[in-house]
C-alpha cells in the first residue's frame, strides 16, 4: 500500500436513500488517439442512484473494514499495472529477437544488434523479476 493511500481520505459515493453504491454522475467522454482511451471531458450536475432512482449522493469518508479493503484494491490494481508494464516490456523484446534472428543474416552490424537485443532481454527480465518480488 503506498503511503498517498494511507495518508489522504478516501470516500465513496453513496445515496441517501437506500444507501446503495451503484450510483452515477452526468459527464461526456472523449477520444483520445494518443492513449487510444476513452477519457473524461466534463462532469455535469446529475447524480442518480441505479437501484431507487434517487437523485442525490452523499459522500461517505471511508473508515475501518471498509477503508482496509480499498486499500487492498488499490494495492492490488498499482501490481496488476506493474505486471503489465513488466509484460508489455518483454513483448518488445520478444519481438526484437525475432526480428533481429529472421535478419541476422542480411544484418552488416550483427554484433552490436546482438548486444542491443540482448540487454533489451535483460532489462525486461529484471524488470519483471523486480515486479513479481515486489511486496503488495
Amino acid at each position: 500500500m503506498t503511503q498517498d493511500n494511507q495518508r489522504r481520505q478516501l470516500v465513496e459515493y453513496r445515496c441517501p436513500h437506500c444507501g446503495g453504491d451503484h450510483v452515477g454522475h452526468d459527464a461526456t467522454s472523449r477520444f483520445n488517439p494518443i492513449t487510444q482511451a476513452w477519457e473524461l471531458g466534463s462532469q455535469y450536475d446529475d447524480t442518480w442512484c441505479n437501484d431507487c432512482g434517487e437523485t442525490s449522493l452523499d459522500t461517505v469518508v471511508l473508515e475501518g473494514e471498509a477503508l482496509q479493503a480499498l486499500h487492498e484494491q488499490i494495492a492490488a490494481h498499482q501490481a496488476e499495472q506493474r505486471l503489465r508494464g513488466a509484460a508489455d516490456d518483454l513483448l518488445a523484446a520478444l519481438e526484437k529477437a525475432a526480428w533481429f534472428i529472421e535478419n541476422a543474416d542480411s544484418l552488416p552490424d550483427r554484433t552490436a544488434r546482438f548486444f542491443e537485443t540482448r540487454e533489451a532481454w535483460r532489462a525486461a527480465i529484471a524488470k519483471a523479476s523486480a515486479t513479481m518480488t515486489t511486496e503488495v
